[in-house]
């Protein structure tokens, strides 16, 4: 997805903003390379994108000495277009609204899907579980629900975070105090689900050490090498985090709150992730306090530094290319998940 500078930084003064910002500090960005592929190691790391990679780049500038005024690409280049306009709405009519709460994102392909709902409880109550439902071509309907194999891992009424590759899982337990994974073994008679080792998550359960805190909101990155999320420490607003993949620990780092002012929650409303590009360069988020969903824009492994509204994509999570984005929705023939491109 890439725009020309001389046009479209004159038309859209925030991009400008953000490309003489960025292009300022001698473009020399820090990428992150995306690590080699893993399925299933011992201390449970994620599995990696693999049909589906991602561009080497995130969100990198080209030559600042090149024409403004020429035809060739001089402006910045992202894989989801910060001008973009999502049209053609379209119900995913395959996905059973009934029991659904809340979407969980879609693969890089397009061909499997994620979502939360509502059990039947052993004494009458309900219980939360993760769903997903693959299909072959994104021509099909998505095919049955499965619901994962939690066991004695009570899941919080949250969202979950399905991985590029349709082949992890992430979850928040019901005491909101770590995160739980399961990953997808395909054999001769399906795919089989079955949980991850917690290793990968142990600098994140530390963060909330002993003056308690909760977990809530995950979100994986397209690129597999972020996991967004919110912390919320007792007594204070959530803060909405980011933690990077450590390729040597196979474990998620810390997390980092990010800066921006445009993340920050409060009492009356939080800004909570839902979904990012396959580049590492575009956070989709939902701004409770607006009442609608918004997107961020960064280069390299800096700042978020550009943010833009999206009109009724609540929940929005975007597929590789980034162009078709996957969003909750209650209005197109009472389907609860539906896409816009």
């Amino acid at each position: 997805m890439k725009f020309t500078a001389a046009r479209r930084l004159r038309r859209h003064s925030v991009w400008a903003g953000l490309a003489l910002e960025l292009l300022g500090a001698d473009c020399a960005l820090s990428l992150r390379p995306a690590p080699e592929e893993i399925d299933e190691v011992d201390g449970g790391a994620p599995d990696r994108l693999r049909d589906a990679s991602p561009d080497s780049s995130r969100g990198t500038f080209v030559d600042a000495n090149a024409d403004a005024d020429a035809d060739a690409e001089t402006g910045a280049v992202f894989r989801c277009d910060p001008n973009r306009t999502w049209t053609d709405r379209s119900p995913v009519a395959s996905v059973p609204s009934e029991g659904f709460g809340r979407f969980s994102g879609v693969s890089a392909d397009g061909l499997t899907i994620a979502w939360t709902g509502s059990t039947s409880g052993a004494e009458g109550g309900s219980n939360t579980t993760a769903y997903v439902a693959t299909r072959s071509d994104l021509d099909d309907s998505f095919g049955p629900a499965i619901a994962l194999p939690v066991g004695s891992a009570s899941l919080a009424d949250d969202r979950a975070a399905l991985s590029a590759t349709g082949a992890m899982v992430i979850a928040v337990t019901s005491d909101r105090t770590a995160f739980v994974a399961f990953t997808r073994a395909n054999t001769d008679t399906g795919p089989v689900w079955s949980p991850l080792s917690p290793l990968q998550f142990v600098n994140v359960r530390a963060m909330i050490g002993d003056g308690g805190g909760e977990f809530s909101e995950p979100v994986l990155g397209a690129d597999g090498l972020s996991l967004y999320y919110l912390l919320t420490y007792a007594g204070a607003v959530p803060l909405l985090e980011e933690s990077t993949w450590d390729a040597e620990q196979l474990a998620w780092t810390t997390g980092a709150a990010l800066p921006n002012a445009e993340f920050a929650s409060t009492a009356t409303g939080r800004r909570r992730p839902t979904g990012a590009s396959a580049d590492g360069a575009t956070l989709f988020y939902y701004d409770e306090l607006a009442g609608r969903e918004r997107a961020a824009w960064r280069a390299g492994s800096g700042a978020f530094a550009a943010f833009s509204d999206l009109t009724d994509l609540a929940e929005a999570a975007p597929n590789a290319r980034c162009d078709q984005i996957f969003f909750h929705s209650a209005d197109l023939g009472g389907a609860v998940i539906a896409t816009a491109q």
